[in-house]
């Protein structure tokens, strides 16, 4: 990096400096892309779109969450308007940092400059679910239908992990059914879910019923399934004695 301050006969436009950048975040070489993003000015390129979401995708990559909010808040205090991988890149950094509060307000942006995307609605959603805020993280789902948005696997996940979060059972129980229904087929994070509000409920004969589904579809489940199938048989007073047995898959 001082190389190429330090070369005054070097000259780099915007793309030389966006392939740097890509090729940095691609090695997962986080600092170097920061670094190098910063350095443009001084280099005389400003830096474009494209250099902020791969450098975005580079502090993702790392688990900077911080570190990318301030990267995109760089962009939007600047001329440059971020475009739909931007959006997306910085609300899956909240995400994953629960910072379910900065998504909401990165999504909001993105909603006013256009129309948010399935995975923007999506990882904002799974934001929310994650601190509890099931109301919102609802209202998000919904919107996806208003918006003719088609919601996947990963949105009724999202939606039933944050109602389960938050103790609202029965809304998880109805939003695994509506997936069902929806002809999607559930995976192990969304059967988890739903089996843990079928055990805080002690709605054991359901839990049975979506625990021998999982068998069936060859879905496998995990600790997190087994014990919440368990807690529900023992809310309702039935003894699970199948689920100990070694022969089960």
């Amino acid at each position: 990096m001082q190389a190429l301050k330090r070369d005054e006969l070097l000259q780099l436009d915007v793309f030389h400096c966006g392939i740097g950048i890509a090729a940095f975040a691609k090695a997962n070489l986080w600092q170097h892309s920061v670094q190098l993003l910063h350095m443009m000015p001084e280099l005389n390129p400003s830096p474009n779109s494209i250099c902020y979401t791969s450098v975005l995708s580079a502090c993702q990559k790392g688990e900077q969450w911080q570190l990318a909010l301030k990267v995109y808040n760089t962009q939007t205090s600047s001329s440059i308007t971020p475009d739909v991988m931007c959006y997306v890149s910085a609300i899956a950094s909240c995400e994953k940092g629960a910072l379910w509060q900065e998504a909401v307000r990165i999504f909001e942006q993105q909603r006013r400059a256009g129309p948010p995307n399935a995975i923007s609605h999506n990882a904002t959603i799974s934001a929310c679910g994650k601190a509890s805020e099931w109301q919102m993280a609802l209202q998000l789902f919904a919107a996806m239908a208003t918006a003719s948005l088609q919601r996947d696997l990963v949105s009724f996940s999202a939606a039933t992990t944050a109602c389960q979060n938050s103790s609202q059972w029965q809304l998880a129980g109805a939003l695994f059914q509506a997936m069902e229904e929806s002809q999607i087929c559930p995976d192990t994070i969304s059967c988890s879910a739903y089996l843990n509000a079928c055990g805080r409920s002690g709605c054991w004969p359901r839990a049975l019923e979506v625990l021998a589904s999982m068998w069936e579809r060859r879905i496998a489940p995990n600790v997190i399934s087994y014990s919440a199938a368990i807690s529900a048989c023992e809310a309702g007073s039935n003894q699970p004695a199948f689920l100990f047995d070694e022969d089960e898959p």
